[in-house]
């Protein structure tokens, strides 16, 4: 499973267009906004890149406006606003990784695919994945 709190419009297109590269990794992405449900609703009305909405999605969009959620992985800032954080949870329900950005960067689709990998072959194999590597690679 992966987690992404707070969401730009960019990364839920990227992510879900994605959603079936996740599906063959064996998983699934859920998309967490502080939003309300009623603009998510607004945003994925229908696709419209000029009045920036974003139309159907193929991965959950959750909202949560209560903050819960960001507060609970600890990305909840002292503003009262989410991070940008993606949380990768393996299928025991254990915490693998978490990232934080800025509000200004967003996150890669193919990295994050790459680092489901790693964490994959580590489980398979008891192996270290070193830096950059990716299916096929050698591990240590």
């Amino acid at each position: 499973m992966l987690l992404l709190i707070t969401v730009s419009a960019t990364e839920l297109v990227a992510f879900s267009k994605s959603a079936g590269s996740f599906a063959r990794q064996g998983a699934s992405v859920i998309a967490i906004s502080t939003d309300s449900a009623s603009t998510h609703a607004a945003l994925t009305d229908h696709r419209d890149e000029n009045a920036q909405t974003l139309g159907t999605l193929e991965i959950p969009l959750v909202a949560d406006s209560n903050r819960a959620i960001a507060a609970a992985y600890g990305v909840l800032n002292t503003h009262g606003t989410a991070d940008q954080a993606m949380i990768i949870i393996d299928n025991k329900h254990m915490i693998r990784q978490i990232t934080i950005n800025g509000n200004t960067v967003g996150r890669s689709v193919g990295e994050t695919l790459r680092l489901l990998r790693a964490y994959q072959e580590h489980d398979k194999k008891g192996d270290v994945c070193p830096a950059g590597w990716d299916e096929g690679k050698s591990t240590v």
